[in-house]
């Protein structure tokens, strides 16, 4: 069985990311799950970070191909790394923006994009000196949106100046921290003046760019006008708001996921598929309109065309009127779903909730028109925002329905009256979006320090665990506080440094188990072939669920792996909740070690004490036995002398007889003292025992004789001669 169950009802699929924490990440991952959950699929997500750079590449061996039944790729390798794709030859794999030879590609036409933002600087604010920003200098869109800014600046007759263009580097705000310092610091240009653009090559840098620059007295932008690229969620709520080509990325995994599911059902699919960017304008660039209604009307081309040119007939009565906004519910309820729906993100969304939803808003704004009252309309909003909010939808993009709205009742109406009512109406709609987004905010701040707090709790109990068994103890409370439903922890047999590709650790250990109730603790763990992710007699049982497999590292050196479902899609929650664990496990690992260490050196310790006491036994017993050796010399003469009278002999036996046992009792305490010292070599053991019992004769009664049947055939062994022969006079004593 293990985590993918051999008989199922639903695919799963096998998702390759590398990033979940920063934002664009995030994006892909929800969006993912998103999409898995629309589309019916078990999703389990690998995060691995950038493939050849990265210490979680090893999360990407995990993947087993046979366990799945289709795979996607958002790993981005290098080029040296693609080789590592052969193993999925022949099996269902789309790729997101990276080309993987043999597999279909899901791309986003990054180059327009670019190129129409900064035609937007050039042309509509007059820029003719544009600083570009650059980001990852082997990721794809990064090169085509430097290759789009050089075009861009040439179709404008502007010659490209290489002092404007800062080195390649990656996409956080560190990257638009340094490139002001570059552009003013090193190479001594003045803002304003010798720069009056800078397209950055996504939202985080422009957003570094403008925080510097708020350092350096530089205004954003009224001293230099900005534009970027992804829009995403903190650009649009950034003070300014950035001008941004928005990159659909729900578009983009919902067709990746479509042309999986097809090819997984034997349906041929496209080499590459390329989807449309476009320029969202905001206030970085110094375009002012209202940032709601803005964002809508920059929808404004493609929603036009899609509509045809105004149509407002004079004359009207308000019925007519009314009856040309019924007239064109339908084709308003196709724009609200085509333009607006991806944009909100339901995890529910499906083409007949979104049409729901569409239809809603349009059939009661023509109700509300038709009433002459707005709050049948801003009733029917507060449910569809209600509903969003309750399905992890985005509020944001309903403004966009709004305008879309009032595109629509402007192309048929020109009484005064119906518009004044119109605007009216929609005006209280935006109104109430902004209070909702505004409450939605305040709450989610909220929820994030309560969450913060609770965690940061978590991380403390966690590591003040010492060893395994109270840290598992403690992860099993952790996981019912995040909410997260299952969970399994995997260790290595033994830590170990790792470099992708290579083999993974053959053999590790499942030390926790928890699905639903049921937690499983065994912390010398059920062995397991690494290669299977789980033991096969795990049951995951065949609901769809959401994985993520994220691998254990402290300081360079893999402990193993976790496999989490998906609760809470909080950005930072799970790489966070895995570090804190790792650093609990490897301060259990040090404390084991510490315990193992100091039992060895408490048996060092005892080990020098018996030492020290078989010196001094030893010391006292060689002493000893050379008083006895002459004690039982004497005496044994006395007994033999045949001139002594019969009593003093009777004595000497007596003497002989506990002398003998008191050199038994010295050779004991001698053989105490060479513990630890044997000295093992060969020994001849027909020769030691004819030395052994030429001793007896001498020393037992002359009436015992001692026969010698030396019949080996080889009488060589290894021993100490030493103690073998006091085992020898010692059997001969007592018999």
């Amino acid at each position: 069985m293990g985590l993918i169950p051999s008989k199922r009802s639903h695919l799963t699929i096998a998702f390759f990311t590398r990033h979940i924490d920063e934002l664009t990440g995030f994006h892909m991952l929800s969006d993912t799950i998103t999409m898995a959950r629309r589309y019916q699929c078990s999703l389990v997500t690998f995060f691995g970070g950038q493939m050849g750079k990265s210490l979680e590449n090893i999360a990407y061996k995990l993947c087993a191909p046979q366990q799945f039944d289709g795979f996607l790729n958002w790993a981005t390798p290098d080029t040296g790394q693609l080789g590592w794709f052969d193993i999925f030859r022949g099996r269902p794999l789309v790729s997101l923006t990276t080309p993987i030879p043999g597999h279909p590609v899901v791309d986003i036409d990054s180059y327009n994009g670019a190129r129409e933002a900064v035609l937007h600087l050039v042309r509509d604010h007059g820029c003719r000196r544009i600083a570009f920003i650059r980001g990852s200098e082997d990721h794809v869109y990064s090169q085509d949106r430097y290759r789009a800014y050089v075009d861009a600046l040439a179709e404008s007759g502007i010659v490209p100046d290489e002092s404007l263009v800062t080195p390649t580097s990656d996409f956080t705000k560190l990257t638009g921290f340094r490139a002001v310092n570059i552009l003013m610091d090193e190479r001594r240009l003045r803002v304003p003046g010798d720069i009056d653009g800078i397209v950055a090559t996504n939202d985080n840098i422009l957003i570094g760019v403008i925080q510097e620059f708020r350092k350096r007295g530089v205004r954003v932008p009224r001293d230099v006008a900005g534009v970027s690229l992804n829009s995403t969620l903190e650009g649009r709520t950034y003070t300014p708001t950035l001008t941004s080509v928005a990159t659909p990325f729900i578009q983009q995994v919902e067709t990746a996921m479509v042309t999986l599911t097809g090819i997984i059902r034997g349906e041929r699919a496209p080499n590459k598929i390329t989807l449309p960017s476009r320029l969202l304008m905001n206030k970085s660039c110094g375009c002012h309109q209202a940032s709601g209604e803005k964002n809508a009307l920059s929808l404004s081309r493609d929603v036009a065309m899609a509509a045809g040119p105004r149509q407002s007939p004079e004359g009207h009565s308000r019925d007519e009127a009314s009856f040309s906004i019924r007239n064109i519910l339908e084709e308003t309820r196709e724009m609200v779903v085509r333009y607006v729906g991806d944009e909100i993100g339901l995890t529910c969304s499906d083409a007949d909730t979104l049409g729901m939803i569409a239809g809603k808003l349009a059939a009661s704004f023509a109700d509300s028109m038709e009433a002459g009252s707005e709050s049948g309309f801003i009733g029917t909003l507060d449910e569809v925002l209600g509903f969003v909010s309750e399905n992890n939808g985005k509020v944001v993009p309903l403004h966009h329905a709004v305008s879309i709205l009032r595109h629509q009742f402007h192309r048929y109406n020109r009484d005064p009256g119906l518009v004044v009512l119109a605007e009216d109406i929609l005006h209280q709609a935006r109104m109430t979006i902004s209070e909702v987004i505004h409450r939605n905010h305040v709450n989610a701040g909220l929820a994030a320090s309560r969450f913060a707090q609770n965690f940061r709790k978590i991380g403390t109990r966690l590591i003040s665990t010492f060893g395994l068994t109270p840290l598992l103890g403690a992860l099993r409370e952790s996981l019912k506080e995040i909410g997260i439903p299952s969970f399994y922890l995997c260790l290595y047999e033994s830590i170990q440094e790792y470099s992708f590709p290579d083999p993974l650790p053959e053999w590790s250990r499942l030390i926790f188990a928890a699905r639903g109730d049921k937690v499983t603790i065994d912390v010398s763990g059920k062995r397991f072939r690494t290669s299977r992710l789980l033991p096969d007699d795990v049951d995951a049982g065949d609901a769809r669920c959401d994985f993520i497999v994220i691998p254990l590292i402290f300081n360079g050196h893999h402990l193993g792996y976790a496999l989490a479902e998906f609760g809470p899609i909080e950005r930072n929650l799970y790489t966070a909740f895995m570090e804190q664990l790792s650093c609990a496990i490897m301060g259990s690992y040090l404390m084991e070690e510490r315990k193992k260490n100091a039992r060895l050196a408490d048996e060092l310790q005892q080990a020098d004490k018996l030492t020290a006491i078989g010196q001094l036994a030893g010391g006292v017993a060689h002493d000893f036995n050379n008083q006895l050796t002459a004690i039982l010399a004497c005496a044994d003469i006395i007994s033999h002398d045949p001139d002594a009278l019969p009593h003093i002999r009777e004595y000497a036996n007596i003497i002989c007889k506990a002398a003998r046992h008191s050199a038994e009792l010295t050779g004991n305490l001698l053989a105490f003292a060479r513990k630890g010292k044997i000295q093992v070599r060969p020994v001849d053991l027909h020769r030691l025992i004819d030395e052994t019992a030429t001793m007896l004769e001498r020393s037992i009664d002359k009436r015992i004789v001692i026969e010698k049947h030396l019949e080996a055939q080889v009488s060589l062994t290894l021993g100490d001669p030493v103690q073998l022969e006091n085992a020898l006079l010692n059997l001969g004593l007592n018999a």
